[in-house]
């Protein structure tokens, strides 16, 4: 082969091979470029599915921040829903204030100090406070003890304190849909005889009476805790079913006798509706539209519900905290060490997280 040939074959042959390279550079860099698209696409995405753990406080070093007091009918304040919380004292380890802030974690507000709720300072408040419908009123368990479990209601309004009962049982109350109505557990006055810690009571805030809440037509269902749905009035009951009547066999029950634990729901005049749920959870929320309820353990997983069926939407673990629904009934709201997260109730994922200067605890939601 002639001199000439080898060469134009040497030339071509460098040619392809930079071709080959140059493609190989371009492809590289489209891939490059994928890349980095794909990873500005990936934070964007993280971007708008993050959390927001910053702090929306300031806080001295000393721990104090700036308290601002909750002011009843003020317009920005309740110009949208809010969870309402206890506080812990610090230097005590007892609830002792009752705070309220936006479901975003702004505007936090101290509904009521420790020298508004207690008389003996070295009280505490059992169970989670209720505020009624229209946030005027808050009914509260005040335990000052040697002297027992007091239901005290508190006029946001008037700033006016009546004591309901004395010495009565801790277990839970719940607000109708007039707001002046407050059914209550344990009537006080306890006697072997009267058995009044054991029955329910209707307490109207504008008249000052207690009446009892008649639930004779509720002869098979051992009430546990509950929660009225201010729709309707209906009453959303745990506890357990019983296989013979309540006044039967005694208080631990009687031979043969079968429980089983759940969730029931009742018409405003405790005659049964439907048993919604049979499970051993021992908590449980309602959401605003009535349509879920959530139940659960503490330390296991919490499954959401459907009240038309009973059948479970999603189930997720509890992460130690108890959550409640939020105001689009899509979403939950757990408590945390410091503040309190939004999840989604199809998964549990965390869509976004406030921070507060001071830990909620026993969350409601008001304002809806």
């Amino acid at each position: 082969m002639g001199n000439g040939k080898v060469d134009a074959l040497k030339k071509i042959a460098m040619v392809a091979l930079f071709v080959a390279g140059l493609v190989f550079l371009l492809s590289g860099g489209d891939e490059d470029n994928q890349r980095r698209a794909e990873a500005g696409h990936a934070k964007t995405v993280a971007k708008k599915e993050s959390v927001q753990p910053q702090p929306l406080y300031g806080v001295a070093p000393d721990g104090t921040f700036d308290i601002k007091e909750e002011v009843y009918g003020d317009p920005d304040i309740f110009d949208s829903p809010r969870i309402q919380f206890l506080h812990t004292n610090p230097e005590t380890y007892k609830h002792d204030t009752i705070w309220s802030v936006k479901t975003d974690g702004t505007d936090l507000r101290r509904v009521l100090s420790k020298e508004q709720i207690f008389t003996d300072m070295n009280a505490s408040i059992m169970d989670t406070p209720r505020r009624s419908p229209d946030n005027r009123f808050i009914c509260v368990t005040i335990d000052d003890r040697p002297n027992g479990f007091h239901k005290v209601v508190f006029d946001l309004k008037t700033g006016q304190r009546d004591v309901i009962v004395r010495h009565g049982k801790s277990k839970g109350f719940s607000w109708m849909n007039d707001s002046k109505t407050v059914v209550f557990f344990g009537g006080g006055g306890f006697s072997k005889t009267s058995g009044r810690l054991y029955e329910y009571y209707k307490y109207d805030i504008i008249d000052k009476t207690i009446t009892p809440y008649d639930r004779s037509k509720n002869i098979y269902f051992g009430v546990l805790g509950f929660l009225i749905h201010h729709e309707n009035n209906m009453i959303f009951a745990r506890g357990y079913e019983r296989s013979i009547p309540l006044k039967e066999g005694g208080l631990r029950g009687a031979e043969n006798l079968v429980k089983t634990y759940g969730v029931c729901i009742f018409n405003p005049d405790w005659s049964k509706h439907r048993m919604l749920v049979t499970d051993g959870g021992d908590c449980f929320d309602v959401s605003p539209d009535g349509q879920r309820i959530i139940r659960g353990n503490y330390t296991d997983y919490f499954s959401v519900y459907s009240t038309k069926n009973g059948k479970i939407i999603s189930q997720f673990a509890s992460g130690r905290y108890v959550p409640i629904f939020s105001e689009d009934s899509v979403h939950i709201y757990v408590p945390s060490y410091e503040g309190f997260e939004k999840r989604r109730i199809s998964d549990g994922k965390v869509v976004f997280d406030v921070k507060l200067p001071i830990e909620p605890e026993k969350i409601t939601l008001i304002n809806i």
